[in-house]
């Protein structure tokens, strides 16, 4: 298993190297583990999916204490770099300091913080939202930039104000990079996004507009890590879905599953999970005395 310390590291090269990395979004231990499986480089946390997964909608009403609770499982589950959604932060600058100290410790390689007032309002939904001052959001950025303590700590600056000229939003980001932002995740104008990165000189972070934006297009203008939030929710919903519904009618989820290619080798999975490192630990401390463990 990686540190935290070089998980960070290894997140900092991928904003700096020359290829998109691509972060589908997890929403528990168990999706970041199978984003892991399927070879991704990086986890990204999406607050939407934390918030729908205990039965709110994304409005900003988890605490900071959940959100670090389930980051630290999330991030002790793998062995790549992880980004959390720190929301605003949770409040003021004051809060930010809070909520920088509770992620680092978490074990996660960066965060994202936006420039929304608290709480929040998911404007991907086409919510009305309210906006801090380029100000106030300077400065929230520069304290979680001062407050890290590993350098290689991500500090990744969402701003999510539309509408605005095309100048004030590059003017905005450049203000947010000289405060300390690592990367930026600006929400611009489709016409736009295709010559923001260059303007702002920072790496650039957010969500290809799939499927007229393939990831390759993303990394040639200069995106570094394209997020790929409620899919595997999504998708899991619908799995979910189906199997409850098998039972209901048939009395067994086995035709439903007959009709899933890889569901065999899904099962076996899911059912070995932690089994080796317990016997490992067992093997190595407990003489062999402890009873054998069975994958079935």
């Amino acid at each position: 298993m990686t540190t935290a310390q070089q998980r960070c590291e290894t997140l900092s090269q991928i904003l700096k190297g020359g290829r998109v990395a691509i972060a589908p979004s997890a929403y528990d231990a168990l999706s970041a583990m199978l984003i892991e499986r399927a070879g991704f480089p990086v986890v990204h946390i999406s607050g939407s999916g934390a918030h729908r997964s205990y039965g709110f909608g994304d409005v900003g009403l988890l605490t900071l204490t959940e959100q670090v609770a389930r980051a630290t499982n999330i991030a002790d589950s793998v062995s790549i770099p992880v980004i959390a959604d720190a929301e605003t932060g949770h409040g003021n600058a004051v809060n930010v300091v809070r909520a920088v100290r509770e992620f680092e410790r978490a074990g996660v390689a960066g965060i994202h913080i936006e420039d929304q007032e608290t709480p929040k309002r998911p404007t991907q939904d086409g919510a009305q939202a309210g906006f801090i001052s380029v100000a106030e959001f300077v400065g929230k950025i520069a304290a979680a930039a001062e407050t890290r303590i590993d350098p290689n700590f991500t500090i990744i600056a969402r701003m999510d104000a539309r509408g605005e000229p095309y100048e004030q939003m590059v003017e905005r980001g450049r203000a947010v990079a000289e405060a300390g932002a690592d990367a930026l995740w600006i929400g611009v104008a489709r016409e736009d996004i295709t010559r923001i990165a260059g303007d702002v000189g920072k790496p650039m972070v957010g969500i290809p507009r799939r499927p007229h934006m393939t990831f390759q297009m993303y990394e040639d203008i200069g995106y570094r890590i394209a997020l790929v939030p409620g899919a595997l929710a999504q998708a899991a919903c619908w799995a979910m879905d189906g199997t409850l519904r098998a039972l209901k009618e048939q009395g067994t989820e086995t035709d439903f599953f007959a009709t899933l290619p890889g569901m065999d080798d899904v099962g076996a999975w899911f059912r070995a999970i932690g089994t080796a490192s317990v016997n490992d630990i067992e093997g190595r401390y407990m003489g062999g005395s402890a009873p054998a463990r069975s994958h079935a």
